[in-house]
């Protein structure tokens, strides 16, 4: 059975530093309802990766329909989350502490329950590694209602983040960050304003 896989028995056990692969891990962290629809498409694309990927999982509900292996990798202490709340902004931080306590992540790249590899493992992994930058995807300031006119850009939900700005937004967990509390409050103003237009994915 694949539940029995080393991947899904080891992603939230490894020890940090126990990865022998120089260039280090992706980790995939799933942002799920209960489960993952193409879960067998899942099962193929990270058999025998073990040495170069982690999953975390922050399922809004474990039910009769969640894989054991999204079971196996839940991070402790999920959050309550609502569509289009900043709670998902939240939720994937969570996960992307937990993975930051192993060293051999390099990568965190947030999921839904929905999405499908395009390509075989190894693909993905090396177009992941091949540059050093997150993979964000904003759009121009002039296509934004929020930010139209000011020194800020919209941006998709779904990116890959480095370990430099995984750090850097994990900021916005600590409240004794004033910087990044007022980049929050900031933030809530904009979009209790303009709630039918942008959501808190948009641009947080």
């Amino acid at each position: 059975m694949y539940t029995k896989h080393p991947l899904i028995m080891r992603s939230t056990t490894t020890r940090p530093g126990s990865n022998n692969n120089n260039k280090g891990k992706l980790a995939l962290c799933f942002l799920l309802y209960d489960t993952v629809e193409h879960a067998g498409v899942w099962e193929s694309f990270l058999e025998n990766h073990e040495d170069r990927c982690n999953i975390y999982s922050h399922p809004k509900m474990v039910t009769d329909r969640t894989p054991d292996w999204i079971k196996k990798a839940k991070i402790s202490r999920p959050l309550k989350t609502g569509w289009c709340e900043e709670s998902l902004v939240f939720a994937y931080l969570k996960m992307v502490k937990k993975a930051m306590e192993d060293p051999t992540n390099k990568y965190f790249a947030i999921v839904s329950g929905t999405c499908i590899p395009l390509h075989k493992f190894d693909t993905v992994y090396e177009k992941v590694f091949k540059y050093p930058q997150s993979r964000i995807y904003y759009l121009p300031k002039k296509e934004s209602v929020v930010f139209n006119g000011e020194d800020l850009n919209p941006h998709y939900q779904w990116m890959i983040l480095n370990r430099k700005q995984a750090k850097d937004a994990l900021r916005l967990l600590d409240k004794n960050d004033e910087r990044a509390q007022a980049f929050l409050k900031m933030m809530r103003a904009k979009y209790r304003f303009h709630a039918k237009h942008e959501t808190w994915y948009s641009y947080c």
